[in-house]
Parts: structure tokens; sequence; C-alpha cells
């Protein structure tokens, strides 16, 4: 918790998590990412000498756990190939709770936002849980419009923010949602869709948004990583 992640890159076979790989629980261990900075990190997954590029999760990959109050921001997936690219700024599989995160200005081929993995036939069948979460102004070189948000098969998407019309999500331009997307804050501007657009959960009774203020401060939580009551500046630096 509390940590900035940034300018870390994810080689190898396993191609996943450029910033933060989440393993299954283990034992009765279960992880939590929460009050984190995941900014600047890139895959770029080596095979037999060349890119393999199915690398995913630039920023975070949660096969199991919760991440929550989190800002994952210009984190990019490389890629040589854009048949085969596919990347993601988030990658989740099984049953990942990603809540009150913010997840903007990444780039990929394909998959620039939130992937949710579908489990193979042979897998426990458990989904991702999305709740609460702004998934916005990411750039997808190559796919559609809702490639920039979402792709895949999550248990639920629960009162959420997106810029583009995907299954879920309420839709909002990034220009009305953060104050200042140009400069990287990622702040909620007056008037946003997403405040008070969150759902509660029990373990906000005594938490803080990701600047430390409480991150319930109106009627309902905000979307993302940010309450508006909150003040301070965040600026991310490409």
């Amino acid at each position: 918790s509390n940590c900035v992640v940034r300018n870390c890159q994810g080689d190898g076979w396993d191609r996943m998590g450029g910033g933060i790989y989440m393993a299954k629980p283990n034992a009765g261990i279960v992880a939590l990412v929460t009050h984190c900075l995941i900014t600047n990190c890139q895959v770029e997954a080596v095979a037999n000498g060349a890119r393999d590029d199915r690398g995913t999760g630039a920023g975070l990959a949660a096969a199991g756990g919760s991440v929550r109050n989190s800002l994952v921001a210009c984190n990019r997936m490389l890629f040589s190939s854009t048949s085969a690219a596919r990347g993601s700024a988030v990658y989740l599989k099984g049953p990942v709770m990603c809540e009150n995160c913010t997840v903007v200005s990444n780039e990929s081929a394909y998959l620039a936002g939130i992937y949710a993995k579908m489990p193979a036939d042979n897998e426990e069948q458990l989904f991702p849980t999305i709740r609460n979460c702004i998934v916005s102004a990411n750039v997808s070189a190559y796919g559609d419009d809702s490639e920039r948000v979402y792709s895949g098969l999550a248990n639920l998407i629960d009162h959420s923010i997106a810029d583009v019309a995907v299954s879920g999500f309420k839709v909002e331009d990034p220009a009305l949602t953060f104050r200042n997307p140009a400069r990287g804050d990622w702040r909620l501007r007056d008037g946003s869709a997403a405040i008070d657009y969150g759902t509660y959960a029990a373990w906000m009774e005594k938490s803080t948004d990701l600047r430390g203020h409480a991150r319930v401060s109106g009627r309902r939580p905000d979307a993302g990583c940010y309450e508006s009551a909150g003040g301070g500046f965040m600026l991310i630096v490409r």
C-alpha cells in the first residue's frame, strides 16, 4: 500500500504485470494493492529472442485479491505485430476485486484499458468484479472504441465511468470528468458524473482516497481513486 510504482518493465515468457503482479491466493493469504500510483510501466514480452506480442497488464496483472484506491496511468504495451498484440493496462483473471481505481492515459495496440480474462474450461469459473472505477482517455492504436475501455468477461461491472459507450459503464467525456487531463490532473471536476456515483462497501468506513481524504465525503462514494472533496494535486510526467 501507499506505493509509487514507476518506470518498470515486464519481460519474459510470463509477460504479465509490468508494474505489479498479484498472484492467486495461497495458504489463505490474499493480495491487496491499495493507494498506489502505477505509471510509466510497460510490458515487452520476449520469447526466443523476439517479442512475444501477447504481453498484457502493462500496469497491473492480478490473478487474485483486490486492488483499490489506485491510479493506473501512462503505462504502455509495446508491440511489433498489430495482428498479435493485445495488451491492456490492467489484466484481471479469477475472483479479483478492482474497486475505486482510475485507469487513464494508457496505450496499447488493442486492449488499452481493463481486460477481464475468461477462465479456461478446465479452470474454476470465477470472474473479476469492477466497481466504482473510471476507465477513460486511453489510447488503442488499432482497436475499436470499446477496446480503449474494457474487454472480456467480468462477474460484475458496477457504478463505473468510461469515455465511450461500453456495457456496464456510464459514459462521460474526460474533459467533464477530470480537472485537467492534459496536465495529468485526474482529480474530479466539479459537476462530474463520477461524484457520488459509487456504491458503498464496508471497507470504506475508515478508508481514504489516494490523497488521504475520507473515502466517502458526500452522500455516496465517488467513482475513481479521488474523492471530489479532496485537495492536492498529482502531476504525471511522461
